[in-house]
């Protein structure tokens, strides 16, 4: 018995005994009678199902998404070996206000079909299509293509840890190396599109294509099945949508969402107060302090909110210090050679971080439960999370994280799922204590539409310095910024509004000028009653420019880009090479969106 084959074996009967992470989990919806503020409740109207004014046409397999009036699919079609799949009318199986599920079923040749959908309240749509044989039966291929309006296909980006791509909706361009998905759009609305697993994707050459039609339409097709494949047994594939944004942002000058405690002549430069290390004995966790310093630590938090500001503190959804508590294998965040991975936590520390995978459902409720001892311990209003990633990879079988190909070589999987319930659980978790949830995130590739609905302000750090920058053109700038990509409404309420801005205060005595851009807001509403006038521009970011394999350290002191300004909105012009070859696939006759009056209208 080979080596790489006993560790294969190893994986498969821990991941026999593993409770699954939700990227690999039965799909199970449970209702939800609560629905977090500002989010409301979801509306159902026949086949359609609408999160605030996005809705989503599902009488086709793909959601077709609509934002405002605005269509951002024209067409979407998913293929069995090039045959348009024409499913029946689906049956909700869940009605609540803060979750739906449907399911449908058919024959199609010798194939039984199902998709199931479940949509959580901030409007993130999870497909999962089964195919099952009546004895094993070869395909050559199966395919999801989605063609994007002339309007709506004008950016795109891919998140990775590698060069940025993203930029203006390509004449032709393939990617071969796995990502979570893709965001494509315009600045004033779009679609994410994820997967959740590459475990069943078979075939050589690119998994995603995007191409541009000879009518200015953005075709993107995900291809799954690539060569021939005989399967014996039911295999389900597993997609996520998200239409964005929620509402069209307005555009306003950046401004800063945050400034470090310590920088008390610059607090009332914004709404809120950084508590950066000094509310943790151990790196970014709370219930593990010696409840000796609590005193202290709770009057550092009313002098601030004596100032007028809400109070964060710098926490992690992703890292636990070595030797601050016991940590459960289960726990822990697998490379593909199935260690732990652990850094220094700073440049000459002693002190390691661990990595822990939210994959697992044990470490995300103790990591809630962290978060619960910071607020009732010190009266915080929110956290500042970092380096919690989409683009990451976790091959941790005791939560069915990684697989094996038939080559024997270990794979991750992205942990796009996984995240969504951190960062869900975390945002109710404070709107249920403080009213409204105050969430200042910071991600490496940029906010994912997947998690944006769950984050208040968002801070563009590592990628907009050093040589990345010189890769930043302005259509990829555009498409990493632009307000279409958000995922998330701006507060309904008078206080902290979901705003994006610079990662520009880490230290006292930084003084970065504002690079970023934010959502709109009026007013801000402080603690202690004090109003201050926040006005604000549009857009999230999200670039993909390090190279580095795993995220870095702790904040360090931000780099400023001189004359940085808001990207003007008329870098979103198409690109002007001639539209690529389609498809052959690609037909004339492929299904369209329907037209009926219910699909068009509003959802009652």
């Amino acid at each position: 018995m080979t080596r790489r084959l006993f560790a294969s074996l190893l994986c498969l009967g821990a991941a026999l005994a593993a409770t699954p992470a939700p990227e690999t989990a039965p799909l199970q919806p449970r209702a939800r009678e609560r629905v977090a503020p500002p989010f409301a409740p979801l509306a159902i109207d026949g086949s359609t199902i609408a999160a605030r004014d996005r809705r989503c046409d599902l009488s086709g397999i793909i959601p077709l998404p609509r934002v405002g009036s605005r269509e951002v699919l024209d067409n979407a079609a998913v293929r069995l070996d090039g045959q348009a799949l024409m499913p029946p009318a689906l049956t909700w199986t869940l009605r609540s206000p803060g979750a739906a599920a449907a399911e449908r079923r058919w024959q199609h040749g010798p194939w039984t079909i199902q998709t199931s959908y479940a949509v959580d309240y901030d409007g993130f749509i999870t497909l999962d299509l089964t195919l099952s044989p009546a004895a094993p039966t070869t395909l050559s291929s199966l395919t999801l293509d989605l063609g994007f309006t002339p309007a709506a296909a004008r950016l795109y980006q891919v998140p990775a840890w590698g060069p940025t791509r993203a930029g203006a909706f390509p004449a032709s361009a393939e990617v071969t190396t796995p990502a979570p998905g893709l965001w494509a759009g315009a600045e004033d609305g779009g679609l994410g599109v994820y997967v959740a697993s590459f475990r069943d994707w078979h075939g050589p050459g690119a998994w995603l294509t995007l191409a541009r039609g000879t009518g200015g339409e953005g075709l993107v097709r995900l291809a799954v099945i690539r060569a021939e494949t005989t399967l014996t047994a039911p295999t389900t594939w597993r997609f996520g949508f998200i239409a964005t944004p929620v509402i069209t942002p307005e555009p306003r000058h950046w401004q800063l969402y945050s400034i470090s405690a310590t920088a008390e002549d610059l607090l009332h430069l914004a709404p809120n107060a950084l508590i950066w290390s000094g509310l943790s004995d151990h790196y970014a966790t709370f219930s593990t302090n010696d409840p000796a310093g609590d005193a202290a630590r709770r009057a550092d938090v009313e002098r601030l909110h004596a100032a007028g500001r809400r109070v964060l503190a710098y926490t992690t959804y992703a890292h636990v210090e070595e030797g601050d508590v016991e940590v459960a294998e289960d726990w822990c965040l697998h490379t593909l050679a199935g260690r732990r991975h652990a850094q220094p936590v700073g440049p000459g520390s002693k002190a390691r971080r661990l990595y822990c995978c939210p994959g697992s459902a044990a470490w995300v409720d103790w990591k809630i439960a962290d978060l619960e001892a910071a607020m009732e311990r010190y009266g915080v209003d929110g956290f500042y999370v970092d380096t919690s990633y989409v683009i990451t990879t976790c091959a941790n079988a005791t939560h069915d994280h990684g697989w094996t190909d038939a080559e024997g070589t270990r794979h991750g999987d992205f942990l796009v799922w996984s995240m969504r319930e951190v960062w869900r659980r975390a945002w109710e978790t404070i709107a249920a204590r403080r009213g409204e949830a105050a969430i200042y995130a910071h991600h490496k590739s940029g906010c994912p539409p997947a998690l944006a609905g769950f984050t208040s302000a968002f801070c563009d750090g590592e990628q907009y310095t050093g040589s990345s920058i010189r890769q930043l053109t302005l259509d990829a700038f555009q498409a990493q910024d632009a307000g279409g990509r958000s995922a998330r409404p701006p507060s309904s309420s008078s206080s902290t509004t979901a705003r994006r801005c610079s990662d520009c205060a880490k230290r006292a005595n930084t003084t970065t000028p504002p690079r970023a851009s934010c959502w709109p807001s009026s007013m801000t509403s402080c603690p202690s009653g004090t109003r201050a006038s926040t006005r604000c521009a549009n857009s999230w970011p999200s670039a993909t420019t390090s190279a580095s394999p795993m995220p870095s350290g702790r904040p360090t002191t931000p780099r400023t880009t001189p004359g940085a300004s808001r990207a003007p909105r008329t870098w979103s012009a198409r690109p002007t090479a001639p539209p690529a070859v389609i498809p052959s696939s690609w037909s004339a006759t492929r299904p369209t969106r329907r037209s009926t009056a219910a699909s068009r209208a509003p959802p009652r």
